[in-house]
């Protein structure tokens, strides 16, 4: 059994830092640097004081933009429950392109906001100076998910201008889209009138085959005859 001495001194081993030291190291270098920022206090104030300052102005110099947002209903989603009501009119023809035109997704919609007729109309109606590249980087139109309308949002540096461009361009898209069905109708009616001649024709040749068959069998009336029969 061996004894040791009780003044006996500890031994750190190599590599380890005592609690102690490392937290007195901490406050250490921590008083330093307090010190340090309390003797120059006039210089760090000064910057400080300056930084306040630029980002103050920076804020005043800074253009200010403002944002116009509206919403647009593009066509129906609801598909083939509107063709048995969409059609409102006595053509045929007409009722299909308006039917067809209903159905067109808010997507199409989109793309139709940036066609270079409607962005040109909105320069021409409102007397922008400025190209439809440089307008369309004022505007973002983009769909609601999983609805039937899209939103168009126009940011500009006059709040006045942004909401007068974010209103023309919904009253162009209305427009482009009448101009649109009202072209597709107007082909509709020009080829039918083509076509008219000939079915004019042929019904004539069959109204005369029928009356040279009734006139050969001595039927006055094949109507009757054939209800008789």
């Amino acid at each position: 059994m061996h004894a040791f001495p009780n003044n006996a001194t500890p031994v750190a081993l190599p590599g380890s830092v005592e609690p102690n030291a490392a937290v007195n190291g901490a406050s250490s270098e921590l008083a330093s640097l307090w010190r340090t920022i309390v003797r120059r206090r006039t210089t760090v104030l000064r910057i400080f004081v300056g930084f306040v300052v630029l980002m103050m102005i920076g804020t005043l110099i800074w253009p200010k933009q403002y944002t116009t947002s509206i919403k647009v209903i593009a066509g129906n989603n609801s598909g083939a429950s509107t063709s048995s009501s969409a059609g409102g009119t006595d053509l045929p023809v007409l009722n299909a392109f308006v039917i067809a035109n209903g159905m067109q997704s808010s997507e199409t919609y989109v793309e139709l906001f940036k066609e270079s007729p409607v962005v040109q109309r909105v320069i021409k109606d409102l007397g922008l100076k400025t190209s439809a590249r440089a307008l369309l980087s004022h505007v973002v139109v983009s769909p609601v998910t999983n609805t039937n309308i899209v939103s168009v949002a126009v940011t500009w540096s006059d709040r006045v201008t942004s909401a007068k461009i974010a209103n023309a361009f919904g009253q162009a898209i209305v427009d482009r889209q009448r101009e649109l069905v009202s072209s597709q109708a107007n082909s509709a009616i020009a080829s039918l009138k083509q076509q008219m001649p000939a079915a004019q024709a042929r019904m004539n040749d069959a109204q005369n085959k029928l009356a040279s068959f009734e006139a050969q069998h001595r039927i006055a009336d094949i109507d009757e005859q054939t209800k008789g029969t």
